[in-house]
């Protein structure tokens, strides 16, 4: 019941948060300058951006360089599915699954969420973009 009623209040500025995460993805998307390979979106789809995943080439020394002046990343999912326990039986080999097994090691989170400062977010794009 308590979290229920936490989630209720919650859910009133659910419009609000989604709002503000599309807003820091279309500065990341602006800004970028082919730094990253930004997220594709369908003209028929309205993200939310729980996550901002982008793809980078040495994409672990980006990560370190990021974490090394404080910007916080993670790589999300880092194991494509036909490669995790559940498909093990399976056999499958990376080359069953091209595209997955090379993003595997190209993706990497921003900073994604709906109380990012503008000046948070113009510090991400400035790091990435040198």
């Amino acid at each position: 019941g308590l979290q229920a009623a936490v989630l209720e209040v919650k859910l009133e500025h659910l419009d609000e948060w989604n709002e503000k995460r599309r807003t820091v993805a279309e500065i990341y998307n602006e800004r970028l300058n082919g730094a990253v390979a930004t997220p594709y979106v369908s003209s028929c789809a309205e993200p939310v951006y729980h996550l901002y995943v982008v793809q980078v080439e040495h994409r672990d020394g980006v990560k370190c360089k990021l974490e090394e002046i404080g910007i916080e990343t993670g790589i999300h999912y880092p194991t494509p599915l036909p490669f995790t326990g559940a498909y093990k039986e399976q056999g499958y080999k990376p080359d069953d699954f091209p595209v997955s097994s090379r993003l595997r090691t190209r993706i990497l989170s921003l900073p994604m969420n709906d109380t990012l400062t503008d000046e948070e977010v113009n510090y991400v794009v400035s790091a990435l973009n040198h």
